[in-house]
């Protein structure tokens, strides 16, 4: 969640995977303005893992994030999981990621993210999205890890959006991905 205007609030479900591992991520989050030009964000992620050989395993953890914009550049910071809740078997570690976006037109801008995924792990994407006549923006990112290709479309109708999302990984295939938030 981005605040566009004061508050906003969503929720969305990615679905990742084949018939013989599967992860599904539910997530509700709620952001709120708190100046001009800084918002804070508060997310709840639940993970479901589904592996043949192992049957399904839940985990549930919280995720903070800042964001802030000055002239063309909007940027933020999100933490998740920071504090390193576990399941009965695994042990998730906190997880950083920051994110920067730099208007280059009205329409255009060029998108970068840095996410630390463990202690020695980093995933770096870069992008560009478009802004079609204000209403549909187009989002396609590169990144150096398991889902090289990534196309996002957003579609707004009044204080709804919902963001499709295709991605390629190699090990399964096509992932796709639904989410959805109010602006309030």
């Amino acid at each position: 969640c981005t605040p566009v205007k004061q508050n906003t609030i969503g929720t969305s479900v990615i679905v990742f995977g084949n018939a013989h591992f599967r992860e599904t991520y539910y997530d509700f989050c709620i952001a709120r303005r708190i100046t001009s030009h800084h918002s804070i964000g508060v997310k709840c992620d639940v993970q479901q893992e589904f592996q043949d050989e192992y049957g399904r395993t839940f985990s549930v953890f919280p995720e903070f994030a800042f964001f802030g914009e000055q002239k063309r550049l909007l940027y933020g910071i999100h933490l998740i999981n920071p504090l390193q809740l576990r399941t009965k078997s695994t042990k998730h570690e906190t997880i950083s990621k920051l994110q920067a976006e730099y208007k280059i037109t009205k329409e255009l801008s060029c998108i970068t993210q840095l996410q630390q995924t463990s202690i020695n792990k980093f995933t770096f994407s870069l992008g560009l999205q478009y802004n079609l006549q204000g209403k549909i923006t187009i989002d396609v990112q590169y990144d150096n890890q398991e889902q090289p290709i990534n196309l996002m479309i957003m579609l707004p109708y009044k204080r709804f959006r919902c963001f499709v999302e295709t991605a390629f990984n190699y090990y399964l295939g096509i992932t796709n991905c639904v989410a959805f938030s109010v602006v309030l």
